[in-house]
């Protein structure tokens, strides 16, 4: 998860899933909360992950200071209990935060894992 506070020089935009970009909006005194992958699997594809840019039309010097938030590495991730039911069963198998993160990173980047 990422929190970023209000910038007065726009540029971020987030890829919708057909495909679009659109502008994030901008709120004086206000944090812009970007889910990532781990809250798409935690709510079951609820909350699906929106790949970001930043394009800086404004001509001035853009700056931004974001908090990125992940998991403890022996947390055992998986499907909130009210993410799922009878007719919608967990998408994702229970996974701990390093096997998430190999798993990420070998299916974005195409590199097996190195030895510790």
């Amino acid at each position: 998860m990422t929190l970023l506070p209000d910038n007065k020089v726009p540029g971020l935009s987030v890829r919708m899933p057909n495909g679009k970009w659109v502008d994030a909006p901008t709120l004086e005194g206000s944090f812009l909360v970007k889910g990532g992958d781990l809250l798409r699997r935690w709510s079951n594809d609820r909350f699906l992950a929106t790949p970001p840019r930043i394009v800086n039309r404004s001509g001035q010097e853009r700056y931004a200071i974001p908090f990125f938030m992940d998991c403890h590495c022996d947390f055992r991730m998986e499907c909130l209990p009210t993410c799922k039911g009878p007719g919608n069963p967990p998408r994702h198998e229970p996974i701990s935060y390093p096997e998430y993160k190999t798993w990420y990173r070998n299916r974005n980047y195409d590199a097996p894992p190195t030895a510790a």
